[in-house]
């Protein structure tokens, strides 16, 4: 790999850290955002270059029985791959807030392979 090339990476990898940090920063404490960034990385990896898209679908959030600052996720993403081809994908997760109603932590879990799907159209 060339020194533009890595060059290139670092300057989006940037890029990507600062609208992160705008867009979902606010919302979250400074040891929650930390646990998010890979997430989202992993979520924006070769969204550009391989032209998939994302869309959110419904969204259920539901308080938990065992503590009243956290909370259950079930939602859809619908992808759709540079062929124009889409497909929903059901996800799951857990939300927890901290001091000020800032989230402490967020945990995804994706059960039908939405993850699988983003390698194979990098």
């Amino acid at each position: 790999m060339g020194k533009g090339s890595a060059s290139s990476e670092d300057s989006e990898a940037v890029y990507l850290y600062e609208f992160l940090e705008k867009t979902y920063g606010p919302y979250f404490t400074a040891s929650g955002f930390d646990q998010f960034v890979p997430y989202a990385y992993f979520y924006h990896l070769g969204e550009e270059s391989s032209s998939y898209q994302f869309r959110l679908g419904a969204v259920e959030i539901e308080k938990t029985q065992d503590a009243p600052s956290q909370y259950e996720l079930e939602f859809q993403v619908e992808f759709t791959n540079s062929f124009g081809v889409s497909e929903s994908f059901p996800m799951t997760g857990m939300a927890k807030f901290g001091d000020g109603g800032k989230l402490q932590n967020i945990e995804f879990e994706d059960p039908q392979g939405l993850s699988v799907t983003i390698l194979e159209n990098i």
